[in-house]
């Protein structure tokens, strides 16, 4: 009853069933709400026996590098996401940029700061720290 999968597809576990593929299909093709919870009921029974998915991992925190003309909010109030740059909320401050260019250019170099964002880590209060690393 199982098939070999299609190869170069997003099936990352691998799976294939024959009764899966028709069931799927019929989902596809039905035409009222009724016939898809039916269909839907049925799809859940085969995974539930079978569990074709990879067990994922959650990672509770986050580490990014950046230029310093690379700006966020102030509180970084972003509670989820898997990539900084796609939460969409940083801007590039030009003038910050052209400083640092210049300086670049005449070998200063700024302090490193690790800054530190834990407003959503259970009951923890909001704090933002500020070291410098030399």
């Amino acid at each position: 009853d199982s098939q070999v999968p299609k190869p170069m597809t997003n099936n990352f576990s691998v799976y294939g069933d024959a009764q899966m593929d028709i069931l799927t299909q019929a989902n596809r093709d039905a035409k009222s709400e009724e016939v898809v919870e039916t269909l839907c009921h049925q799809i859940e029974e085969i995974i539930h026996r079978d569990a074709p998915w990879i067990p994922a991992f959650k990672r509770n925190q986050l580490r990014c590098g950046y230029w310093r003309w690379v700006k966020w909010p102030d509180d970084f109030n972003v509670k989820l996401t898997r990539d900084l740059y796609n939460t969409h909320i940083y801007w590039i401050d030009e003038e910050v940029q052209k400083e640092t260019l210049h300086a670049m250019r005449n070998d200063k170099t700024f302090p490193e700061k690790n800054l530190i964002f834990d407003q959503y880590q259970g009951n923890k209060t909001s704090s933002q720290g500020d070291s410098s690393n030399e």
